[in-house]
């Protein structure tokens, strides 16, 4: 009986902590997809009718209670800001992300194929964490062929066949990082004039660099998990750290304050290191 009523109360703490999780959503923006090469501005005013389904995209997102950030105020603020440099394009999307706030941005690819026989509208969706770009769900769906000039439709239509399984996958991939914190890579290399390398003994113990940074990627990595690819003398490759979605008062937590709390950690070694973040990895040179 003592078991039963205990089998009981863990079943009523995973249904609590599950209820708990999924009503944890994401903030949304949708992105109009842009081939590499292309410039943003040229892109987005090419096509009405593009931003017409996307417009459709981040309304259906809207009608299922996620908060959605526009793509378009967001892309006006960074163009318009006196310190952008016209021209890069590389960087131009990561700030758009960056200065929006969101969770996810979703990636739309919108083809509109028009024929004699009808028009249709096929809507490529992906999904990805803002601060890592990692990939939460990856789906398509086609109108199908109709006579109708209204693209409007037929992107919500498009949509409609596709939003369904796309949400259910994303909020699942959405909920694992709730639990088990965001997946990044940290890459510890060393420039060639380095005096330092990981066999190299630091601290007052005389411990090997490797065996120092394993043990602080322990104890700060989100529920203290962590994994080594592989070490040589010059290179140190952690292939997966988790790091927590928020921080100890709620807040936002990325990429860019692990990389200053690592950063810091070698500061007290007596090292000086440049950082570079690119997606959802960590380079760290010691110099």
């Amino acid at each position: 009986m003592k078991k039963y009523i205990l089998f009981l109360l863990s079943l009523l703490f995973c249904s609590f902590v599950l209820a708990q999780v999924n009503t944890v959503q994401p903030s949304i923006m949708v992105v109009p997809f842009v081939p590499e090469g292309t410039d943003i501005r040229t892109s987005l005013d090419a096509s009405n009718d593009k931003r017409q389904v996307i417009a459709q995209i981040s309304g259906a997102f809207a009608d299922k209670g996620f908060a959605t950030k526009d793509f378009y105020a967001n892309f006006k603020s960074v163009s318009n800001n006196a310190a952008f440099e016209t021209g890069v394009q590389t960087d131009l999307k990561s700030q758009i992300i960056a200065s929006s706030g969101a969770d996810i941005f979703v990636e739309a690819d919108v083809s509109i194929n028009r024929q004699h026989d009808g028009n249709s509208v096929r809507v490529a969706l992906k999904a990805c964490e803002a601060s890592t770009a990692k990939v939460l769900a990856s789906k398509i769906g086609d109108s199908g062929r109709y006579y109708t000039t209204d693209i409007g439709k037929l992107g919500a239509k498009a949509v409609e066949k596709t939003m369904e399984s796309f949400l259910a996958t994303m909020q699942q991939s959405f909920n694992d990082i709730v639990v088990n914190g965001r997946s990044v890579v940290v890459n510890v290399s060393f420039s060639e004039m380095s005096d330092y390398n990981t066999t190299s003994e630091v601290g007052d113990s005389g411990e090997e660099l490797r065996d120092v940074l394993e043990e602080w990627m322990e104890k700060n990595s989100y529920k203290n998990y962590y994994h080594i690819q592989g070490t040589t003398a010059k290179k140190m490759i952690f292939d997966d750290v988790r790091i927590p979605l928020k921080d100890e008062n709620g807040k936002n937590y990325n990429i860019n304050k692990f990389s200053r709390l690592l950063a810091n950690f070698f500061k007290g070694l007596g090292m000086s290191v440049d950082r570079d973040l690119n997606g959802g990895t960590l380079y760290i040179k010691v110099r």
